[in-house]
């Protein structure tokens, strides 16, 4: 079933707030990485613990996903979007405070619950506040939150901790979320559509239902699972990569893994491009796996030059982007119902959390104790390949959604 918008004009104010929202959710999900340094040496923490306190966010995602879809379903998109910048707000600064490792890894445990909740609930907010004319570019307006938002806060961070330190850092984090949740709530109204209320109970295990049963659902989500896995492995090991094939200095390394979100961005535009000129959803995800499996195989494989290996990355990046808006753009398309929006949404963000806390650890296997990159080809492959797969499978499924006309 496709969802029909609630009004034949689009909030663009309202997009703008959700994906600044969005911005700022993403700032608290990857402050910790370059602060990681800093971290250890004042709690004297180990690089277990230091991953544990990086990746708790994405356990969250893993086990509130559904909950906080389902939530902001039945609470209504708004509320949910403002209860959760509070929340991050609150583990920010309780982190900020902390004298301890395990008091950090508990505040990120509060702050991964005001982040679940911020995305989850604010790209369906967007689609509420879309047109059916606008929606894909709404949706990919909305994408952008996670390069876009990386790329800037890599940006000023590095200053920032240098200034002042990781407790700064988190200062403002938890400040943007007050300053946000104060500009959100006063640049949006209540309406039905976003403030909702029935049974609890019954209406959260009805969301819950009637989204896994849905057509195309779980494929859809389960193919996020296998993008963030390979993408996220990536980002974390590519640096490493850079510096032992190419003894590249870390710093350098780490300015061109960050350079690619700048692709994966424009791979979000690409997409947008491809699919308001009638291109189907299914379609656009196969061609970008076959093209990700062939730029895998040349970068491990092909014997490429360091440059041409740089363009490889950079191509990934490039074609991965589209994954994410066409995925985004299919929830609309795959709900049951208006009433299920982001409780699929919650669906696609656990199994993508599940993928991003698999990746990394799962590359790692691959490259073993030595780190032998023609090793973990087949890993990044193989999820090129299930993505490829499971497109295929959303095929009939798309095909007889659009041929029915309700799109």
């Amino acid at each position: 079933m496709t969802i029909e918008p609630n009004t034949t004009t689009t909030n663009w104010k309202t997009i703008v707030l959700c994906l600044v929202a969005g911005h700022i959710a993403i700032m608290h999900l990857g402050k910790v990485a370059p602060a990681l340094p800093q971290i250890q040496s004042d709690f004297g923490i180990s690089f277990v613990f230091g991953g544990w306190i990086a990746s708790i966010f994405n356990l969250t995602g893993i086990s509130l996903g559904l909950i906080a879809g389902t939530l902001s379903d039945r609470m209504g998109h708004r509320n949910i979007i403002l209860s959760g910048l509070l929340v991050l707000a609150a583990g920010s600064f309780i982190g900020a405070l902390t004298q301890g490792g395990l008091g950090l890894l508990l505040s990120r445990l509060v702050e991964g619950v005001g982040f679940t909740a911020i995305v989850v609930s604010a790209a369906a907010l967007t689609i509420q506040s879309s047109s059916l004319e606008h929606r894909k570019l709404a949706l990919m307006i909305w994408g952008t939150y996670f390069p876009v938002g990386l790329f800037i806060f890599f940006w000023i961070s590095g200053w920032i901790l240098e200034i002042q330190g990781w407790r700064f850092l988190w200062i403002i984090g938890g400040s943007a979320c007050l300053i946000w949740a104060l500009v959100f709530a006063l640049g949006t109204t209540v309406t039905s559509q976003n403030s909702r209320s029935g049974p609890p109970l019954r209406g959260f295990i009805k969301n819950i239902t009637l989204t896994l049963m849905a057509p195309g659902t779980l494929v859809i989500a389960v193919c996020f699972a296998f993008y963030s896995l390979q993408q996220l492995a990536l980002l974390t090991w590519l640096p490493s990569f850079l510096a032992y094939e190419h003894d590249i200095e870390p710093g350098q390394a780490g300015f061109l893994v960050a350079s690619t979100q700048i692709f994966n961005f424009a791979g979000n535009v690409l997409c947008w491009w491809v699919l308001s000129r009638g291109v189907l959803i299914w379609k656009t995800i196969f061609i970008c796996g076959w093209i990700m499996i062939v730029t895998v195989l040349t970068l491990f494989w092909g014997g490429a030059s360091e440059p041409v290996q740089l363009i490889l990355v950079y191509a990934l990046a490039l074609f991965g982007g589209l994954i994410p808006i066409a995925v985004f753009t299919s929830v609309p398309l795959l709900s049951p119902s208006p009433s299920q929006l982001a409780t699929l949404n919650g669906l696609v963000v656990m199994f993508s959390a599940l993928g991003q806390i698999a990746g990394p650890p799962l590359l790692a296997l691959t490259l073993g104790p030595n780190q032998v990159w023609d090793n973990s080809f087949w890993l990044l492959v193989l999820c090129s390949l299930l993505i490829t797969i499971l497109a295929w499978l959303m095929r009939p499924i798309e095909k007889r959604i659009v041929g029915s006309g309700h799109h």
